[in-house]
């Protein structure tokens, strides 16, 4: 990695190629996968009067789209901004097996929607300092947004939906659990857990350092759960879309995702006759 231009650099072609090569089974089996979802795209294609099966879609490539990103930046072992990366992929996922079960889904995405932009926008006007950044007109405009959302929620204000409700309601907790709030601690937020993958400890873990470039200590679960996502979000489509000739190679791409995280679990487990 270059000294004076760190990730960037044009030359980081050599440490990429040894990262891919030393993970060659985990980066496989994602391309794969990734291959299976590429071939499918053309096929998730609905009319745009079917407002579920176009969200689905819609879910379904942005949920691919963020894993092949993901997919970039694990190569260069930039593995906190992998994961997230992951999770907002998570998120995706389940919101897309969510409206493949629950057509009704839809209008929770759209009060969401005005949940968000009343909340920024209330921010906005309440705040000297932004308004101060801002035209008249623009003000207005806000002002108008405000009330155009609640005029259409007379008797409550609109809602955010809960992540791990709608998790649970799908039989995707594991998702939530495992990849959704880890990834949260561990990358996505500036928590101590996030902040250590800069620092280097000595052995009675004091810092003595600042720590810049590839880091892979964490990047085959990283990719083992962008394997997971990419799965489920294939299984959603395969099923909403009646895409049954596909299903066979996304059963073999889970038996094999299942046998090497088997193998993986296996290496770290400590030998029956060491254990005192």
């Amino acid at each position: 990695m270059s000294r004076n231009e760190g990730f960037l650099s044009p030359n980081f072609s050599q440490t990429t190629a040894k990262i891919r090569l030393d993970f060659s089974v985990w980066f496989g089996l994602l391309e794969d996968c990734n291959r299976l979802a590429m071939a499918i795209l053309p096929r998730v294609q609905p009319g745009t009067a079917d407002n579920q099966k176009l969200l689905e879609a819609v879910l379904f490539a942005r949920a691919l789209q963020s894993i092949q990103a993901m997919t970039v930046l694990a190569e260069r072992a930039m593995t906190g901004d992998a994961r997230t990366l992951l999770r907002s992929c998570c998120e995706t996922a389940i919101f897309q097996r969510k409206l493949h079960l629950d057509a009704a889904f839809g209008d929770r995405l759209h009060e969401r929607h005005d949940f968000h932009q009343r909340k920024l926008a209330n921010a906005l006007l309440s705040d000297p300092s932004s308004t101060a950044e801002l035209t008249p007109q623009q003000v207005q405009l806000l002002r108008v947004v405000v009330a155009e959302i609640d005029g259409r929620y007379p008797v409550r204000k609109p809602a955010d939906v809960n992540l791990a409700a709608i998790a649970a309601s799908v039989s995707g907790m594991a998702l939530y659990d495992l990849i959704f709030r880890s990834t949260s601690g561990d990358a996505a937020h500036s928590t101590l857990n996030s902040l250590v993958r800069h620092v280097v400890s000595d052995q009675d873990n004091n810092i003595i350092g600042l720590r810049f470039g590839p880091q892979t200590d964490d990047l085959a679960d990283t990719l083992s759960g962008g394997i997971s996502v990419l799965l489920h979000v294939l299984d959603a489509a395969i099923e909403s879309f009646g895409l049954l000739d596909v299903r066979d190679q996304l059963a073999e791409a889970l038996h094999r995702w299942k046998e090497l995280v088997e193998a993986d679990r296996r290496k770290y487990e400590r030998p029956v006759a060491a254990v005192r």
